[in-house]
């Protein structure tokens, strides 16, 4: 016996996980080889955990972001 009502309620959907990265540089050249060495570092599965160092202004977040979305 149910007193009341039965209720079936759908879950809400996560929202969709928007891209994470800043823009990529407008502007980018060099470097070829720091991103053949990006590409060497490439697993199977395609993922690659680097650090890049360097001082500040000589372009390592722009070789990071132009390296991402070539890939």
């Amino acid at each position: 016996e149910v007193h009341g009502g039965v209720h079936f309620h759908q879950g809400v959907p996560e929202p969709p996980v928007p891209r994470q990265l800043p823009a990529a540089p407008a502007h980018f050249t060099g470097r070829a080889e720091e991103l053949d060495e990006l590409d060497g570092m490439r697993a199977e599965d395609g993922r690659v955990l680097a650090v890049l160092c360097g001082p500040g202004g000589v372009g390592k977040t722009a070789l990071a972001l132009h390296w991402a979305y070539r890939h």
